[in-house]
């Protein structure tokens, strides 16, 4: 859920009543959360992917722990922004499919 630029996770309930695991917010001017939005729920944390912001990982309590930002692209002045665009599991491993999308300072 989105309030401005403050983005609830939620957890729909048995009872399917809605409760707040934490929120967390983004000064970036294109902060959307919308259809590329990807959350991948691991046992110790949560990683949250979008083309509009870079990668956060969580821990449940809503602790900040790690973001991935940018990498460096062909040139010194380039940069690129790594978007999750897909992920799979085989036995108890995850794969994600990386896509790096051109990040304009």
């Amino acid at each position: 859920m989105q309030k401005g630029v403050t983005v609830s996770l939620m957890k729909l309930d048995l009872d399917l009543s809605s409760t707040e695991l934490f929120n967390f917010t983004s000064s970036k001017i294109n902060f959307l959360i919308e259809s590329s939005n990807l959350i991948f729920p691991f046992k110790d944390f949560v990683l949250i992917s979008d083309d509009n912001f870079d990668i956060k990982v969580f821990k449940w309590d809503g602790i900040l722990i790690n973001i991935i930002d940018k990498v460096e692209a062909i040139t010194p002045t380039e940069q690129k922004r790594i978007v999750i665009d897909e992920a799979f599991y085989i036995v108890d491993t995850c794969y994600f499919f990386i896509e790096t999308q051109i990040f304009i300072k």
